[in-house]
């Protein structure tokens, strides 16, 4: 009997011994990307159809021909060692990162972009990237400029226990080049000049970070240090200083431009959170930062004779968040933040002798803010969630006042908010929203005595309607779409009548997706936005000893900014093996200047500035076997400008600068792919 058991279990047996070794297998094979992940490398050729200045503005694809393409993402794991390996790639990157798991880690990359300034030079400037340069050192040629950067970085991480970790990572970033800028003084023609970039930036941050069940921090140190080897422009003209046109024998003002000076950086910071229970976690962040600037100025100030700024700012920063659920159904949150700048740069003289200088001084810039912001939702039957929100600001000033600044020693803000989340149906929800926000000022510290001043936008009298609405529909399960509405208006209290009235806007915008089936999608998306502002320029002419109101000069300006952007796409497999795509993007921005005169002055309307630009996208990729592709793209890249900005625009010395009302640029580009376990 029980052979017969024993002897009719056999085939049973082999049976569970297979179905559990194909187990297995199936396993092995799920876990095989883990394990073995895959690598792979591409080459290929892009040609450019023009010289374009859009086109190539953040790359060096700037010129008609051919440029190469490259890319590598060589994965490799140790099973000996339990080490992971991983080289990437491309055309402007090169980064290498070797870790084992769970004990450490170190990386190291290079970058490079390059910037290219889009606009035509035509310029008699020579020695544009040194501290001399001559503004009739040559005839008048065409010139391009440029700045590139080109980084390194390093970083490294060493798990001590389950627990304790250490980190650190450095970059350093030198940019070189020549940025186009210029100078002008009231009625004489401007001067076309550029500042020469020599700089080095380096970072340096190293933390060490305890994780625990219920404490988690990270304490560290950052530092940076800004490093220009240029320190000014001297401007010469055939070989003499540059003499500005109508002011006279030329003085350093005319030929010497400063540029940015040498600074430091460092930071000590805690942050981390705390799992007080299941329901309730707070977190924080406490940070302590100071910035100086003591390099020399190129030349001795006229007064004092100070050598450098000796500039000194300190700042605190504090964060504490918590958030809980005390029931199933109500999540409460607030968050409190403390800021304290304190500006310790010497308010000192620097230029100018006369009584009517005394006032140009550095001007301290100390700030001190409180920021409070909570909010509770509660989940209601039906799949309704209701949400809502407080928030408090204020800002502090320094009581006294150098310079001509006014100030407000103090501005306060409160806000009110509320939110309903609403589930309609499996396929169809949507959220709406609604804050106000009320600003208020108070200890006005004027500097003098005139009667046309007017406030800041960031300290006047202000209060803010703000919405927004969110709908997520998918009427089917091959179509989803979201809706998105945002509005808002600002209103200002005016003094003197003067400044900022009234700001309003608004964005609105549709997506798309679509499934036609399991190889073909589509998809579409279209946004509009607006931004409109109303301001009072003008008040009394300066100098008037007794200034009347029958001396008053105002003007309204009416400005707008819109939007308009759309696109449609769509992707598939033609065949197993060919997989194509398209796509069409448009995007126009016009920008609209409208004055009005409303008292002792003329104004007209500027004309509008427009851009509109379009890109068409084709694509494909072939899979020539299991481990090779080819991949084919072309895309047509028009952008067309109406801005009067550039129009007419003369330097000294015939100097112009222009762009092109019409570029169009094509881009074919192949490349081979090869892919390897």
């Amino acid at each position: 009997m029980n052979t017969y058991n024993g002897f009719k279990l056999l085939p049973l047996c082999a049976a569970v011994g297979v179905a559990i070794s194909g187990m297995a297998w199936a396993e092995e094979e799920e876990l095989k990307p883990y394990t073995e992940p895959d690598s792979s490398f591409s080459l290929g050729a892009g040609w450019v159809s023009d010289d374009n200045y859009y086109f190539s503005q953040y790359s060096r694809a700037d010129d008609k021909g051919f440029y190469p393409l490259f890319g590598a993402d060589i994965n490799h794991r140790d099973d000996d060692t339990g080490t992971w390996m991983r080289l990437r790639a491309n055309t402007g990157s090169l980064s290498f990162e070797h870790n084992r798991q769970g004990d450490w880690k170190y990386s190291i990359g290079v970058d490079t972009m390059r910037r290219n300034y889009p606009y035509n030079y035509n310029t008699t400037l020579k020695g544009s990237t040194k501290e001399t340069q001559d503004v009739s050192g040559t005839g008048l040629r065409d010139k391009d400029y440029k700045v590139t950067r080109d980084n390194i970085r390093f970083g490294a991480t060493k798990w001590i226990d389950e627990n304790w970790s250490v980190n650190a990572k450095f970059r350093s970033e030198k940019k070189k080049g020549a940025r186009p800028m210029g100078a002008g003084y009231f009625a004489a023609p401007p001067v076309f000049f550029t500042e020469p970039v020599d700089a080095n930036t380096q970072e340096f941050d190293a933390s060490v970070m305890f994780t625990g069940e219920k404490l988690q921090v990270q304490a560290g140190a950052y530092m940076l240090h800004f490093d220009n080897k240029k320190k000014a422009v001297y401007l010469m003209d055939g070989g003499v200083p540059y003499d500005l046109p109508g002011f006279g024998p030329p003085n350093v003002d005319d030929y010497v431009n400063a540029l940015p000076l040498d600074s430091t950086s460092w930071q000590g910071y805690v942050n981390g959170g705390y799992n007080f229970t299941t329901t309730t976690r707070g977190d924080f962040r406490i940070a302590y930062a100071k910035t100086t600037q003591d390099d020399s100025f190129y030349m001795p100030t006229e007064v004092g004779n100070y050598g450098d700024l000796d500039g000194e700012v300190a700042e605190t920063n504090v964060k504490l968040g918590i958030v809980s659920r005390p029931i199933n159904k109500l999540t409460l949150r607030a968050t409190y933040r403390y800021r304290d700048k304190d500006d310790e740069t010497p308010e000192r003289q620097y230029k100018g002798g006369s009584p009517a200088d005394a006032d140009d001084k550095y001007v301290q810039r100390d700030l001190t803010t409180h920021t409070l912001e909570t909010e509770a939702s509660y989940r209601l039957p039906m799949n309704w969630k209701l949400t809502g929100m407080a928030g408090y600001e204020k800002i502090k000033r320094p009581d006294d006042v150098t310079g001509n600044i006014d100030k407000y020693k103090e501005t306060e803000e409160n806000s009110f908010g509320a939110r309903v989340n609403k589930r309609f149906l499996d396929n169809l929800s949507a959220s709406l929203q609604y804050e106000y926000k009320d600003r208020d000022n108070s200890g006005l510290e004027k500097s003098s005595a005139q009667v046309d001043d007017f406030d800041p936008i960031y300290t006047a009298k202000r209060t803010r309607n703000e919405g927004k609405l969110l709908v997520d529909w998918s009427p089917v399960e091959t179509l989803s779409t979201q809706f998105l509405l945002k509005a808002y208006n600002d209103d200002f209290d005016l003094r003197n009548q003067l400044g900022v009235d009234e700001i309003e806007g608004y964005l609105v915008s549709l997506d798309a997706n679509y499934a036609l089936n399991d190889d073909w999608e589509l998809n579409g998306w279209v946004s509009t936005d607006q931004i409109k502002q109303k301001q009072y320029n003008g008040g009394y002419p300066r100098g008037l000893p007794n200034p009347t109101p029958a001396d008053r000069q105002d003007f309204k300006a009416e400005l707008k900014q819109k939007g308009v952007a759309f696109g449609v796409g769509a992707k598939g497999a033609i065949t197993e093996d060919l997989k194509v795509g398209i796509e069409y993007n448009y995007q126009k921005d016009k920008n609209e200047y409208d004055q009005t005169n409303i008292l002792n002055t003329t104004v007209e309307d500027f004309d509008s500035v427009e851009y509109k630009q379009q890109k068409v996208r084709l694509f494909g990729d072939y899979q020539i076997d299991q481990q090779s592709s080819l991949g084919l793209s072309y895309s047509y890249n028009k952008l067309k400008n109406d801005d009067w900005n550039y129009d007419g625009w003369v330097y000294d010395k015939g100097n112009t600068v222009d762009q092109d009302d019409n570029e169009i640029v094509h881009f074919i580009g192949a490349s081979y792919r090869y892919s390897y376990q």
